[in-house]
């Protein structure tokens, strides 16, 4: 990892910048692999291949993240209970589900106005059932990450010994994500 370096830029969903962004790094220095994440932001599937389609034929890789952001990463059952022992795999779960579940509602909110636009986000829709229960269905997908990761650090927190800062930012083998490990193992030949 010494060899990495995160920079961020401006108009990351802007794809013409990631472009012209990826040409000016190969030229000056072609040796380095250029990895670009975006959000995974309410997109869909289809989106999200659509995305990826157009980033691999300009030879980009790009990472989406498995729900709407990073920190929906950290909502793993086994990756609480390594960094905290003391929480079991089931409670793990339970508070995962304590911290998602008061965050439906805006799930919900945040998929209409994806759907429907900003003016048309109260609209009803034969389609209302189904965005009401994508959140439900799939939570650590649609739920907004960095709100569910600030709830369970709480929660995580409330149910430790002497009540210790929650460290569920830390790494664990349980958070590792397979794209990224390939990716790694490919351009480091490890």
């Amino acid at each position: 990892m010494n060899e990495t370096n995160v920079r961020s830029y401006e108009g990351c969903t802007n794809f013409n910048a990631a472009k012209i962004l990826k040409q000016y790094i190969n030229e000056k220095f072609p040796e380095i692999a250029v990895l670009m994440h975006m959000d995974r932001d309410y997109k869909t599937d289809d989106e999200i291949k659509s995305i990826e389609g157009k980033f691999l034929k300009e030879n980009i890789r790009i990472f989406f993240t498995r729900g709407t952001d990073i920190e929906s990463h950290y909502m793993n059952v086994n990756h609480i209970n390594a960094i905290h022992p003391e929480i079991s795999v089931e409670l793990a779960g339970n508070l995962i589900e304590e911290a998602y579940k008061p965050l439906i509602v805006e799930a919900v909110k945040s998929l209409r106005k994806k759907t429907f636009g900003d003016k048309h986000s109260e609209k009803l829709s034969h389609a209302d059932e189904y965005i009401k229960n994508l959140p439900k269905q799939e939570p650590l997908k649609y739920v907004q990450g960095k709100a569910m990761y600030n709830a369970l650090k709480q929660l995580v927190k409330n149910n430790t010994t002497g009540k210790i800062n929650a460290r569920i930012h830390m790494k664990s083998p349980h958070i590792a994500d397979v794209f990224l490990v390939n990716y790694a193992k490919e351009i480091w030949k490890a």
